[in-house]
């Protein structure tokens, strides 16, 4: 029971071979499988699967099933991982404590990422009473383990911030155990920590060295610290030059600092050459980011003409708010004057001034554009975002072991497209692999890891009209939850839609998961695998009726020539079908049944 599209029953899929992965990792070619692709109807489009294909929630839902069975069993990286998703409330409701609970479990086996995220919890008393000692001790921890990310973040929260001690010292440490492998935020910071003597002795040089290879990969930061440096000669010989030319990388990235220190370069001359308008432009992107300097600098410019036409009321104006931003002592004086000039200018009247005053009291700044501080980044803990290359849930259906080594039959249609597939039997998720695919009957055989499974016979004699059969599947997992489900009926017709001889039609009830479960019968032999159920909407609209409880299965022998294709399990199969015994038919399925989760 999954989803086919039209065009996976159309004309694409009748040359499909049947193709056989060794053991080696080599495909087989087989002699072609005579027939039709199963259920082809181009006319009424009314025998269609059923989608297997699952949406993101239900994908979520299917991973935290995972995570909690493989971190309950002490898998550690699944309890970061659901330690995580409790934190940032993914897939799960959002629960510090239950977060704190599994990143204990994970920190007691000395886990870097759990060790440091429950410093995080205790620094800021998240699903645990608050504790800087017992946070600084489980981070440093983490961080002895040698990861430059945590080094980095351990070092910003002994720099700035009011959860662990304030230690620029301990800070400016491990800020330099992260740049020593490279890091380039922990280069920029230590840098900036050398610049001002935070932690460590001014060094100028040590600061330059450490700014520079940030600045040159784009870091706009440290390109405006490199821009300063050689403007005032610290570290380096004094070059305007190349202070310009750093500031403008910086500037051009939207850093308010650097464009209004380039806006005065342009303004003064010094490293370019002098440029009222260019310099004005540099100005109003600073003032326009909320920085008070370049609205001061604004105002004046207006007020002279220099770079604009001479315009007392717009100089009024960004004077007004430079004036109500703050300002140092000499600015404010220089404001003051500007602002005394404007009032009393023969060309500014009163309505004017009205005017310009109520421009200035609702001016806002625009959002900032670029970096504005050397740690401007938020505290969060250690989350590990997920890998691009991690593969998403795509699709879920089900199947059952034929032998105890683990060969395993589906439909095909449900491991379509796969590039992962795992089979969950029990408590235990094994990794597998697509051994072959019958496409056009729709059967597939899967090898899943390990071994000592229970596996179901294959019944020898086909079942008859009438027969009760009963399958064992995983329908509708966010619906119906993940426990697997068992439905009965009996064999409706021998035959399927259009009487091909190769399904059989069943009154089984079979849900979207349904799909490559195995069609027992009353022994617990598989005479087929549940692939399908009729297209009510579709049968509704092509006859005006709507079908009531019609669906199918593929015999059990057309999964015969896959089974084949595996040198010695047909004999496997035919030796241990006699010691199979089963007290419990239904219970000798549930063991045999596992869920396929289909990963792309």
């Amino acid at each position: 029971l999954g989803y086919l599209p039209g065009i996976f029953l159309g004309e694409n899929r009748r040359d499909e071979k049947l193709k056989v992965e060794s053991t080696e990792d080599e495909i087989i070619t087989l002699d072609e499988i005579e027939g039709e692709p199963i259920l082809v109807d181009d006319e009424s489009g009314f025998p269609a699967f059923d989608d297997v294909q699952v949406d993101d929630e239900t994908a979520r839902y299917i991973e935290i099933l995972e995570l909690k069975k493989l971190a309950e069993n002490g898998d550690t990286d699944a309890q970061v991982k659901l330690g995580i998703k409790y934190y940032t409330g993914d897939g799960v409701t959002k629960d510090y404590a239950e977060a704190a609970r599994w990143y204990q479990k994970a920190a007691a086996k000395t886990n870097s990422t759990a060790l440091f995220n429950l410093g995080f919890l205790y620094a800021f008393g998240q699903g645990v009473p608050k504790n800087q000692e017992l946070a600084a001790k489980f981070m440093r921890q983490a961080a002895d383990q040698g990861d430059a990310t945590m080094q980095l973040m351990l070092g910003r929260l002994f720099y700035k911030s009011n959860v662990l001690p304030l230690d620029h010292a301990e800070a400016a440490y491990w800020f330099n155990e992260a740049a020593q492998q490279g890091h380039l935020d922990a280069q920029r910071l230590l840098g900036y920590m050398y610049m001002f003597g935070q932690g460590v002795q001014v060094d100028y040089i040590k600061a330059y060295s450490l700014l520079k290879v940030p600045a040159e990969q784009g870091d706009m930061f440290s390109q405006m610290f490199l821009g300063r440096m050689y403007y005032f000669g610290g570290g380096v010989e004094k070059n305007y030059a190349e202070a310009a030319r750093w500031y403008r990388k910086a500037a051009e990235q939207g850093n308010i600092w650097a464009q209004s220190f380039l806006g005065l370069m342009y303004y003064s001359g010094e490293g370019v050459e002098k440029n009222y308008a260019e310099a004005a432009r540099w100005f109003r992107k600073a003032a326009d980011q909320g920085d008070a300097d370049s609205q001061g600098m604004l105002g004046d410019m207006y007020y002279n003409g220099h770079g604009f036409v001479k315009n007392p009321k717009q100089a009024y104006i960004w004077a007004l708010i430079a004036s109500a931003r703050g300002v140092e002592e000499t600015m404010q004086e220089a404001l003051n004057t500007l602002l005394e000039l404007c009032e009393n200018d023969p060309y500014l009247t009163a309505n004017d001034i009205r005017e310009a005053r109520e421009i200035a009291s609702q001016w806002k700044p625009a959002p900032i554009t670029g970096q504005q501080s050397p740690d401007s980044e938020p505290f969060q803990p250690f989350l590990q975002d997920k890998d691009r290359s991690e593969l998403e849930i795509s699709a879920t259906g089900s199947g059952f072991v034929i032998s105890a080594d683990g060969y395993f039959l589906t439909c095909a249609h449900v491991v379509e497209g796969a590039r992962t597939v795992k089979v969950r039997i029990g408590e235990k998720t094994h990794a597998s692999k697509i051994v072959c695919v019958d496409g056009n009957n729709d059967v597939a055989l899967l090898k899943i890891e390990g071994s000592d499974f229970s596996p179901l016979p294959l019944a020898g004699i086909p079942p008859e009209m009438g027969d009760k059969v009963f399958t064992v599947g995983y329908p509708n997992l966010q619906i119906q939850g993940s426990a697997p489900k068992y439905t009965e009926g009996v064999v409706s017709a021998l035959s399927g839609i259009r009487d091909d001889i190769r399904m059989m039609q069943i009154t089984v009830p079979i849900q979207g998961g349904n799909s490559g479960g195995v069609l027992a019968d009353a022994n617990g032999s598989a005479v087929g695998l549940v692939m399908s159920q009729l297209n009510a909407i579709n049968v509704f609209k092509y006859t005006g009726n709507i079908p009531q409880n019609v669906n199918f299965a593929v015999k059990i022998s057309y999964a015969q020539p896959l089974i084949q294709s595996v040198p010695g399990l047909s004999r496997r199969l035919r030796q241990q079908a006699g010691l199979l015994t089963k007290s419990n038919p239904v219970k000798a399925v549930e063991a045999a049944t596992g869920l396929v989760i289909i990963y792309e």
